[in-house]
């Protein structure tokens, strides 16, 4: 899987919102496909982003220092492939 911006977008859309179904919702998608994305985006990751109740999701450690340590390096690029705790790499060409 190559972790995209929308996949990023997607994390920040769900913590935002404290709901799949809301998240879903904001992003014109279904519930399912929201909730798909978000178990390959955590396989990619390797654990869980969000704790799941009846009352909805909370962002866990993991997602709130991933989406911040990679939000500025995903905002002004068209791919995001870095894994968490990884350096952001230069595109070839620009700095």
């Amino acid at each position: 899987m190559r972790l995209e911006i929308r996949h990023l977008e997607l994390v920040v859309e769900v913590a935002e919102a404290g709901s799949l179904r809301r998240a879903a919702a904001r992003l014109h998608l279904s519930q399912p496909a929201v909730t798909t994305q978000l178990k390959r985006i955590e396989q990619f990751v390797g654990g869980a982003l969000f704790i799941r109740s009846t009352d909805g999701v909370v962002p866990t450690h993991t997602a709130r220092n991933w989406c911040g340590t990679h939000a500025t390096c995903c905002a002004s690029s068209t791919r995001c492939s870095a894994r968490p705790g990884s350096t952001p790499r230069a595109s070839p060409g620009r700095r």
